[in-house]
């Protein structure tokens, strides 16, 4: 089994993230329930640290792909609030946003 990739979270972000997905979670969302997991072994890192600029936060531009040959797809991680039916936004509680 390969090891779980590091993962730091914005201090500016991880009250906010965490709260989001302990309620997702007791409403019974599966993908919170994974969320909760990844935001407790996440490092919690200062908003001025200077590896932020390589670190996803909520705003943040990413590309993802599949494995199962779903063209890579540019979206920007947001707020489950601001998650517009614009395609090129995607929410961080939606199971895209976890990966």
């Amino acid at each position: 089994m390969l090891p779980l990739p590091k993962i730091a979270l914005s201090a500016a972000d991880y009250p906010r993230l965490e709260q989001l997905a302990r309620v997702a979670t007791q409403r019974g969302d599966i993908s919170a329930m994974f969320l909760v997991l990844e935001i407790n072994r996440a490092e919690i890192v200062p908003g001025d640290a200077p590896d932020l600029q390589s670190v996803v936060t909520i705003g943040s531009w990413i590309t993802y792909w599949t494995n199962w040959g779903v063209p890579r797809k540019t979206v920007q991680l947001v707020w489950p609030e601001d998650c517009k039916s614009d395609l090129a936004q995607i929410s961080v509680l939606s199971h895209w946003g976890l990966h």
